[in-house]
């Protein structure tokens, strides 16, 4: 089909045909270069109904209930967002707004749209976008990786993937000389190129490296025996004409504590030296695979593209959000330990569930040259997105500029965080031991020397300041995270690694100049975790720990159910038992509080409005539980941690409960207070307070 045939007359005519479309579709960027059409909501809607591609997209926007004599207004404009590949006229910025026949405005929307061609449409050399690629196990899929492999060469930021480094332990050799079945290799130090694995093992059982195997495993692998995600990879490590690759399950002794810790210690040089991570994103389990076709259900709208007086190609387009690719969607983004493999890899491809990406400290692509869009909130919209960016690949920084910017490097640990806590281990008390290798990075050896279990040295106090949510955009609408403590010890209360089950967040931002850093108002007295394998990995488990901050105190009520703080007037006893007997009871704070609030707020009406009195109210004292199954009332220790003097209720700080450890008062944290009236923890005695 012509590309004039592909919309109405009204729509070439006042629309595609002209040199503002040109300019749209050829022209250099501006703000002052779009196009801007006005019709009837009636002319799109029968358009639509004989054929005009455009008109069948707009009438998408509009109701079935809407006027049809209303005017609808369509702006177009080219765009150029940062995070997409490759570059090109591959996005746009459309608005539509509709006012009644009397002219009054009733809806406006914009969104971002997508385009791609092929090659060869006139349009190829402006929309260098391509369609995109489904068939990640064919001939084609095998070449688009080596072409990769080949221009990674090049890259002056990237190593040469062909670089022979020193082997890990053990290997599998792919294809060993005289023999079909591929074999596990004892490397004994020598040199070679290889590749890794990173993929989710999945709950059921399947053949592993163990003692009593070695020396079977070293005759040959029995291809028929192995599930299909390894298959898959040493069948793609062949294609890339690399003779090593190294599987976890394969090349450490699952049954040798001892072994698994020692390489567990190596894993981040493992994934740093190799040649390719492989990385089988969208496969649940270790027998899914990672070669088969990709569906792709996506609707698009082909229109024409003019490039230049006369000369028209065609393009397809829809709106970018069906473009997009999120990596924490998929089924490897669950598992902790791929975290590391992925961060610390050289480069990566990555077998997603939509087609195949490569990934190297030079770019990000598309299988094909399609559309690579990652996503991230407002991630590539402005200049400053880095900084908030969740992606694997924002996450570290080289060593000068975590030691020229200590806030930078905090920043990206805090984000690395957060992305993490998404993650569950198969053993709980591997959630430090999974991240390890990314902590003795070099993007953040300037926060230390110390690093207490998740927590760096460097502004510890304000890294106290995390918080849970049970919600996050991979759950469905009505689903919930659930936070608890493991019942065996992995972390202190005070650490984010103590609990198990959502996503950490913290409210800072570092490194940036526009948001005023809060002033800390407690000292760090001391701090000291004790690893379980201090040799082999002292950033990984630990047995204990404790931390002793000087500070103030104030004893309150805590309702998780209300999310209300209520400060107690009462001295603080020496002796913490029973707590709840000595101090003012709650049904009595709480009247007082009640009170408070009305002389505060004469103008709410706490009849109509019952919650305005709870702490999830933005008038009160807010706090937060860190477990989801504490919902107790109990009288906490409010200690002040932070404070935004420019705000009246600028205090936040930790909730703790009173313990006794080896004789002497302790402390541990439950949760968090935000919104604390700054003037009722002034002129308060400071004490040294242990929290473990």
């Amino acid at each position: 089909m012509e590309p004039r045939d592909l919309v109405c007359a009204r729509c070439w005519r006042d629309f595609f045909d002209t040199k503002d479309y040109e300019q749209c579709c050829a022209g250099a960027i501006s703000s002052i270069v779009g196009i801007e059409v006005t019709s009837t909501i009636d002319e799109v809607r029968n358009a639509a109904q004989l054929g005009c591609n455009w008109c069948d997209y707009i009438n998408s926007f509009i109701k079935t209930s809407e006027n049809g004599e209303s005017k609808i207004t369509v702006t177009l404009c080219p765009t150029s967002i940062e995070s997409c590949t490759p570059e090109g006229r591959n996005t746009f910025y459309i608005s539509i707004s509709r006012r009644s026949p009397a002219g009054e405005l009733e809806s406006a929307s914009s969104l971002f749209l997508h385009a791609f061609t092929t090659a060869e449409n006139e349009a190829g050399r402006y929309v260098t976008a391509r369609p995109i690629q489904t068939d990640v196990g064919s001939a084609a899929a095998h070449r688009q990786i080596k072409t990769w492999l080949r221009e990674c060469e090049e890259h002056e930021c990237c190593s040469s993937p062909h670089t022979a480094s020193m082997l890990p332990t053990r290997v599998i050799e792919v294809s060993p000389p005289g023999q079909k079945d591929p074999r596990l290799v004892e490397s004994e130090g020598i040199q070679g190129v290889y590749a890794t694995l990173s993929y989710c093992w999945g709950t059921v059982p399947f053949p592993n490296l163990t003692i009593s195997n070695r020396t079977q495993f070293k005759e040959g692998l029995d291809m028929s025996t192995l599930p299909l995600t390894i298959r898959n990879a040493i069948a793609t490590t062949r294609e890339m004409s690399i003779p090593y690759i190294w599987i976890d399950a394969l090349c450490i002794m699952q049954d040798s504590e001892e072994d698994k810790m020692r390489e567990i210690s190596r894993m981040k040089g493992i994934f740093a030296s190799s040649t390719v991570t492989i990385v089988a994103a969208s496969s649940k389990s270790v027998f899914d695979g990672f070669l088969y076709d990709r569906d792709n259900s996506e609707t698009v709208y082909r229109i024409p593209a003019r490039v230049d007086k006369g000369v028209f190609g065609a393009m397809f387009v829809n709106e970018l959000d069906a473009a997009t690719y999120d990596e924490r969607s998929e089924p490897i983004a669950k598992r902790a330990w791929t975290m590391q493999e992925q961060v610390l890899a050289q480069r990566t491809v990555i077998f997603a569930t939509h087609t195949m990406l490569w990934n190297c400290k030079a770019s990000a692509r598309n299988f094909g040259d399609s559309l690579y869009f990652p996503y991230d909130l407002d991630s590539g919209f402005n200049d400053d997105d880095e900084k908030y960016s969740l992606n694997l690949n924002s996450l570290l920084i080289t060593e000068h500029e975590a030691r020229s910017n200590k806030n930078k490097a905090l920043s990206c640990w805090l984000r690395l965080v957060t992305a993490f806590s998404l993650r569950k281990a198969s053993h709980e008390n591997d959630k430090l031991n999974s991240l390890a290798g990314i902590a003795s990075h070099p993007s953040f050896s300037s926060l230390g020397p110390n690093y207490f279990a998740g927590i760096w040295e460097y502004k510890l106090a304000i890294q106290l300041m995390w918080y849970t949510s049970d919600w996050h955009r991979t759950l469905g609408e009505d689903e919930k995270f659930t936070f608890y403590r493991p019942t065996t010890y992995r972390a202190p209360s005070w650490s984010w690694a103590s609990l198990e089950g959502g996503v950490i967040h913290f409210d800072f931002s570092f490194d940036d100049e526009d948001e005023p850093e809060p002033e800390i108002v407690c000292e760090v007295v001391e701090c000291s975790t004790t690893a379980k394998f201090p040799d082999l990995n002292p950033l990984g488990e630990v047995l204990y720990a404790q931390l002793t901050l000087r500070g103030s105190l104030r004893m309150a009520w805590f309702n998780p159910k209300t999310s209300n703080v209520i400060l107690l007037h009462d001295p603080i006893p020496d002796d913490h038992d029973r707590l709840d007997k000595v101090v003012e009871p709650y049904e009595e704070a709480w009247k007082r509080h009640v009170v408070e609030f009305k002389a505060r707020h004469p103008d709410i009406d706490i009849e109509e409005d019952p919650e305005a009195v709870n702490g999830t109210d933005y008038d009160n004292t807010n706090g937060r539980s860190d477990e989801s199954g504490f919902t107790q009332l109990v009288v906490v220790f409010c200690l002040p941690v932070t404070l935004q003097s420019s705000s009246l209720d600028g205090t936040m700080g930790l909730l703790l409960t009173s313990c006794k450890h080896e004789g002497r008062t302790s402390y541990k944290r439950i949760g968090i207070f935000k919104r604390g009236m700054n003037k009722e923890f002034e002129d308060l005695p400071r004490r040294d307070i242990c929290i473990i």
